[in-house]
């Protein structure tokens, strides 16, 4: 699904919401961590809503680079 970007201030339209819900959801069924549930759920929701305020639209680049992250790993692509 192609979502317009919206204006990078952390306002989303209806339709980015719910493809931001999905990731969400998506990314906490996939992630392993020793964190606590609930710092989990905010760690992985703060890092999807910066990502998609810098433009990221992708599920996939989503999920995989907010993975990355809590994994430690360094992601290429926040250098950018």
């Amino acid at each position: 699904m192609s979502v317009p970007p919206s204006d990078g201030y952390g306002v989303f339209f209806p339709e980015e919401v719910e493809l931001l819900g999905r990731v969400f959801e998506d990314t906490l069924a996939s992630a392993t961590s020793r964190e606590d549930d609930d710092l989990l759920e905010g760690l992985i929701a703060t890092e999807i809503i910066e990502l998609a305020k810098l433009g990221e639209h992708d599920p996939a680049q989503l999920q995989s680079r907010t993975l990355a992250k809590l994994e430690g790993r360094s992601d290429p692509q926040l250098a950018r």
